[in-house]
């Protein structure tokens, strides 16, 4: 694999590309200006402070799942050509598999459609479809304990892996994973068990990186951000999407691994 920086010349900005589901996409609450946006959003201001151009393209989307990032590889990361990779996946994998997942994107959306019949099937039944959804899912998910994942994490791994593969030796990128954060009380509640889970799948992903062995793939522990400094309230304050500044931590803890790989390779 290449192990070194892509070559690039002065006046190209940094590519970045993002990939990831809603969590790396929502700012909770809604954001109140352009400077409340998402950790990809908020990394060229950053760079740009330490004189770093960089353009970030965001290729992940709601409820994304790594090995649907895996079938459109081509169109989502290798076209680009990346400088540098940013992974954010586990949380959706992690949870049970008892309401499909089809099914969980169409009640949860925020697609209401224009027409009068479909907003009002999206007023009055699917809320109190989703309600009977989420308390089967609630009572049921306590005898399951580990079993039943939307992607088991050997699964998980193996696409995480595919992907960081093909991008290390196509485009030589700096690859950051970002790992999970911390499932707060509003989700365990509704899933018993997730923060079983959440530990399970951050030893995965802490494996994985550290089985492939390649200093141009970093794991990023931006969770502690949230354990060890924020907390729930303040950083994830309807216990899965990240706070405005919740997400300007994360920004900071990438733009920092960005930095410190520029200067090694200047070395």
């Amino acid at each position: 694999m290449p192990s070194s920086e892509p070559s690039r010349s002065a006046e190209r900005p940094l590519r970045i590309v993002v990939t990831g589901g809603s969590v790396s996409l929502y700012v909770t609450p809604a954001r109140t200006g352009r400077n409340d946006g998402n950790y990809g959003e908020l990394l060229p201001q950053l760079l740009a402070s330490h004189g770093v151009t960089a353009d970030v393209r965001h290729t992940g989307k709601w409820f994304d799942l790594i090995h649907e990032l895996r079938r459109r590889y081509e169109t989502a990361v290798r076209n680009h050509f990346p400088d540098v990779l940013v992974m954010n996946y586990g949380m959706g994998e992690c949870q049970y598999n008892l309401v499909p997942t089809w099914l969980t994107r169409h009640v949860s959306s925020w697609d209401t459609s224009s027409r009068s019949v479909a907003r009002f099937y999206r007023r009055r039944v699917v809320p109190q479809l989703w309600r009977m959804l989420r308390s089967y899912q609630r009572t049921t998910a306590r005898s399951l304990g580990r079993f039943s994942y939307r992607l088991s994490p050997k699964r998980f791994r193996m696409e995480m892996e595919r992907v960081i593969t093909l991008a290390r030796i196509e485009t030589g990128c700096l690859v950051l994973v970002l790992d999970c954060d911390p499932p707060g009380p509003r989700f365990t509640h509704w899933m018993p068990g997730m923060d079983r889970r959440w530990a399970d799948y951050q030893q995965v992903l802490h494996d994985m990186v550290a089985g492939l062995d390649d200093p141009m793939v970093r794991l990023v522990s931006a969770s502690t951000t949230i354990t060890d400094d924020l907390g729930f309230e303040v950083g994830l304050p309807d216990s899965i999407h990240r706070s405005a500044l919740g997400h300007r931590r994360t920004a900071e803890l990438l733009a920092a691994e960005i930095l410190d790989w520029r200067s090694r390779s200047e070395c």
